[in-house]
């Protein structure tokens, strides 16, 4: 189930910060997709300006949309149909997490991660797939996490989201078996960009322990990207490649490290004060 057509349009959500903003910058300067035009959509006007200001004028597209909304959604895709015939790329990357004990998440917490981790995700590659079915051709990439496959204390509420991405992934790519449409996802372990910092509301270090930097898990992303997604869950780096492996092969091993890994992450590296008795 792989995709080597030429690509030629591209919408990347969360394309503010992070892994989105450095796919639009790889996407749209790399040799190999010279043609292409990419939506790069997120919430901060500003921050899509100067990332469409560094490309010649209708590289890249910058779209304000906030894709937690449904309304938005839909007119994301109805702008981005009226600028291109066809949809060769959409990379969901829009996502967001929070660090806490489970049973202290604001509901309104959940509901707002799950309404961008998951809802949005859901509805957009459903929206991607009728568009992209009947030319017989596209790809869709979930920016999941190594976390789809793993637990990890303090999380919960996202591992579960990324797990629900995973499913949907693993799934879809049955049913869209001899399409043309191909969709996988890229499995990162941390990597350096805002998410902790708003995760933690200020409390925790910008840069996890281990994280990789955002230019080289990227650019492994683009080098998948341009070979089709050959598999449903893809790991850029070596690091979620081992996590995934000895989670696998030696569940014991894992949850050992999680367990230790529990009693030294609360205070010094998500900045929660743990306040339940264990």
């Amino acid at each position: 189930m792989t995709h080597k057509a030429p690509i030629r349009t591209a919408i990347v959500t969360g394309a503010s910060a992070g892994i989105g903003r450095e796919l639009v910058r790889q996407l749209a300067s790399h040799p190999k997709m010279a043609e292409i035009q990419v939506i790069a959509t997120a919430r901060r006007a500003d921050r899509l300006d100067s990332l469409a200001a560094e490309f010649p004028a209708g590289r890249v597209l910058p779209y304000v949309a906030d894709i937690t909304d449904p309304a938005q959604r839909q007119a994301l895709m109805s702008w981005a149909r009226e600028r291109f015939e066809t949809l060769d790329l959409i990379v969901n990357n829009a996502g967001a997490g929070t660090y806490a004990e489970f049973e202290k998440t604001p509901a309104e917490a959940v509901r707002n991660l799950i309404a961008l981790d998951v809802e949005a995700v859901i509805d957009l590659t459903a929206r991607a797939i009728d568009w992209m079915k009947p030319a017989g051709h596209g790809q869709i990439v979930q920016v999941s996490s190594i976390l789809g496959e793993v637990g990890l204390p303090y999380s919960a509420v996202y591992v579960a989201a990324k797990h629900a991405v995973n499913g949907l992934v693993k799934s879809i790519r049955y049913e869209l078996a001899g399409s043309g449409v191909s969709v996988w996802a890229a499995c990162p372990a941390q990597t350096v960009s805002e998410f902790r910092a708003v995760a933690g509301s200020g409390r925790t270090n910008d840069v996890g322990r281990g994280a990789e930097p955002t230019e080289k898990v990227v650019a492994s992303i683009v080098r998948e990207i341009l070979r089709g997604g050959r598999r449903a869950l893809y790991y850029p780096t070596w690091q979620p490649w081992a996590i995934s492996h000895v989670a696998w092969a030696a569940p014991w091993a894992w949850d050992r490290i999680m367990k230790r890994y529990r009693k030294t992450a609360a205070e010094e590296d998500l900045g929660i004060q743990e306040t339940s008795s264990r």
